[in-house]
């Protein structure tokens, strides 16, 4: 009998491909949600609402300079950039919540869920648009500073500012899937918010020495506060007015803020992230 040949190695594919196509496939569909999310603000009339604050913040800014002896630039940046401040942190809260809870009225979430696209990439594709806008936003309200204050502390401050709606808009997104509605997540979002920024100021108050620190009572809302404050980032400390009155040294503030965005951001996307698997389509 003839010599048998070898029969050839049995080649097979790669198990990596299907999942690198699948991973490629994942992260275009991110960045399609992310992309219609934006859209979407664009025809909320977003923009225009941006628009509108900075002209009424450019005109308060004049009149706080007219009333102003001395420093008349310092007030007027301080006066606008708290406008700014409030008006950007509200229209990132309200656009991002009144999205996810008309998506969940209209059927839209469960259809979104019904798809072959894991969850997490659904939420990352609403936090990719929400923070795209965040920081649309960042920059038009940053413009207008740029009249009366360095553009080195506008920068930071600019930074600053899109770290703080970056954690809003988490914020806001973790709300809306847990209360699915608008009034209570506008709520939720507003009281921590309020306490993340004044906590700082109540945390001082309780510490004064005009206060009965022999109070049981004073002594548990004490401790209850500072329990609260360990939780909540430090807000009091985003988008400082000194920076743009004074030339504070606000880059050096950078690597602590960008870490509290870093640590808030991841825990409260994990929050919604577990909340979203718990809904059944």
């Amino acid at each position: 009998m003839p010599p048998q040949e070898p029969e050839p190695p049995i080649t097979r594919a790669p198990r990596d491909g299907p999942r690198a196509v699948a991973t490629i496939a994942t992260i275009a569909t991110v960045a399609t949600i992310a992309r219609y999310t934006a859209a979407e603000a664009l025809h909320n009339r977003i923009l225009v609402s941006a628009l509108v604050t900075i002209v009424a913040g450019v005109a308060l800014g004049q009149f706080a300079g007219e009333l102003a002896l001395t420093d008349t630039r310092g007030i007027s940046a301080a006066a606008q950039a708290w406008l700014f401040r409030i008006a950007a942190v509200f229209l990132i809260a309200s656009f991002a919540i009144s999205s996810l809870v008309r998506e969940a009225d209209d059927k839209g979430l469960e259809l979104l869920l019904a798809l072959p696209l894991p969850r997490a990439g659904y939420l990352f594709g609403k936090w990719g648009g929400c923070t795209l806008v965040a920081a649309i936003l960042t920059a038009l309200f940053a413009l207008p500073l740029l009249s009366v204050a360095p553009w080195t502390a506008v920068s930071a401050w600019a930074i600053s500012l899109f770290f703080e709606l970056a954690i809003v808009a988490s914020a806001s997104l973790l709300c809306a899937l847990t209360f699915t509605h608008l009034v209570a997540s506008l709520a939720a979002v507003s009281a921590f918010y309020i306490l993340a920024r004044t906590m700082a100021a109540l945390l001082a108050i309780g510490g004064s020495p005009v206060v009965p620190q022999d109070s049981t009572a004073f002594r548990f809302a004490a401790a209850l506060l500072e329990g609260i404050g360990a939780l909540l980032p430090r807000l009091d400390r985003f988008c400082r007015s000194d920076w743009l009155t004074t030339g504070a040294a606000a880059w050096a503030e950078m690597p602590w803020l960008a870490a509290q965005t870093v640590v808030y951001v991841s825990l409260l996307l994990a929050a919604a992230y577990v909340d979203l698997m718990r809904k059944s389509v």
